[in-house]
């Protein structure tokens, strides 16, 4: 009875260890603004992992460079080790590295492994592309984007967004907006590291279409804070009508993110 013991054991144990394995959901890795699933990501870029057991729980760490292991859990693309925001059961925050392509100006494609003690993930390959533009929301669930006046408030109407001060942006106020993926800057930086040494200015610079009239961009770069994360200046233009809801779009070539994220304007 021992021997069949012992074996009934280890064929429950084996299965355990199988069924934490990571798994990255199908079109699991997104750009961490739009959440954009099975389209490409840009070198530098934050993106979001979706799948099951990623990791034994919820950890974090802000420290910065970013750490590439979080709780005993590490990413990789192409071979190359992503920093890591925080990892959870089913969703993984990290950077795609710099240096994920030869050439960060071009297009092509990156292996992506999840990996556990013991165990990683399948293989999931996805594009890597020079840029792809998105706006950060202030909350997954609204059409408000992370857009702030030059006092500090949300470019929102007063009152609308809990937990946020907030009132309409005029015409000829100049606001952050914060967005995500829009490519290789000048100097070029470390993955994982902030911009606190020295600005960072994006190779291309986007136009910002407000109510579709284009905005004066004064700045597009990386904060000097947050690594990964792309900062845009702009100028609310003229031409624009008093709306809660103003489309706040990114263009770069041909490539225009959605008109679902908006922005509170008023003419004066």
């Amino acid at each position: 009875m021992k021997p069949f013991s012992f074996c009934i054991t280890a064929v429950c144990c084996v299965a355990a260890a199988q069924a934490q394995s990571p798994v990255v959901s199908d079109g699991g890795v997104a750009n961490a603004a739009s959440f954009e699933r099975g389209a490409g990501v840009a070198p530098g870029s934050m993106i979001s992992i979706f799948g099951t057991s990623l990791a034994s729980g919820l950890a974090r760490l802000d420290t910065v460079p970013l750490s590439t292991t979080i709780a005993d859990v590490s990413v990789t693309f192409n071979g190359i080790a992503a920093p890591l925001q925080f990892v959870s059961e089913n969703m993984i925050a990290a950077q795609v590295p710099w240096d994920v392509l030869a050439d960060p100006t071009v297009s092509g494609t990156a292996s992506v492994v999840v990996t556990r003690p013991g165990t990683q993930s399948q293989l999931v390959t996805i594009p890597i592309i020079p840029v792809a533009p998105a706006v950060y929301r202030v909350h997954p669930w609204t059409t408000q984007a992370m857009a702030l006046n030059a006092d500090g408030t949300l470019a929102a109407a007063a009152g609308t967004i809990e937990g946020f001060q907030s009132h309409p942006a005029n015409v000829g106020d100049a606001i952050v907006v914060y967005a995500n993926g829009l490519g290789a800057v000048t100097p070029s930086i470390a993955t994982g590291a902030n911009s606190l040494d020295i600005t960072r200015i994006t190779q291309t610079t986007p136009t910002v279409l407000i109510q579709g009239q284009s905005a004066k961009v004064t700045f597009s770069g990386l904060s000097p804070k947050v690594p990964g994360l792309n900062l845009l200046n702009v100028v609310v233009p003229a031409g624009i009508t008093s709306s809660d809801a103003a489309p706040i779009q990114i263009q770069i070539g041909s490539i225009t993110t959605t008109a679902q994220i908006t922005i509170a304007v008023r003419t004066q």
